[in-house]
């Protein structure tokens, strides 16, 4: 958990001095820049909420492996478990929307379209797991337990897709 403390710290100093420039910036423009004091302020409260929101994201896979870890003895290091997080957040972010798009334009059909995109999420974080080293049956049980998750967040995003429409 150490090491988690330790990338959340160095994520919020980065946020906090890239925030502060540009806040700096920002009240440079105006006629009557505010005082050094209230840029730190809100530099230091704009970088607290990006590094909450940060930490929040990265707890959902390591509270996943957490879990798995608890309840079927697996034994990995909390540098895979953030190896993981982080290259699952990354791929979440960066290429399922990409991925999704590709594979809902070549299979025209919804229902195979969803099933074969979660088959391939599914591997994909097979071979997430993998570059850890992770044991054959606690890369399933990970790949299992995401790929669920991300289900789960299709079908709430649906709903609300529904409701908005109608």
């Amino acid at each position: 958990m150490t090491t988690f403390l330790w990338i959340t710290l160095s994520f919020f100093i980065v946020a906090f001095i890239i925030l502060f420039f540009f806040v700096r910036h920002g009240e440079n423009q105006e006629k009557e820049p505010s005082s050094i004091g209230i840029i730190l302020i809100t530099a230091a409260t704009l970088s607290i909420i990006v590094t909450i929101v940060f930490a929040g994201v990265m707890l959902v896979p390591m509270g996943a492996m957490f879990i798995a870890k608890r309840f079927f003895d697996f034994d990995t290091e909390i540098s895979s478990i953030i190896f993981i997080g982080c290259v699952t957040v990354k791929y979440a972010i960066i290429f399922d929307h990409i991925l999704q798009t590709s594979v809902q334009r070549m299979l025209q059909h919804k229902a195979i379209h969803h099933l074969a995109f979660n088959i391939l999420r599914f591997f994909i974080f097979i071979g997430i797991s993998s570059f850890v080293s992770l044991s054959m049956k606690a890369s399933i049980l990970f790949a299992l337990v995401l790929t669920l998750l991300f289900v789960m967040i299709d079908l709430s995003d649906s709903e609300d897709r529904q409701r908005q429409q109608g």
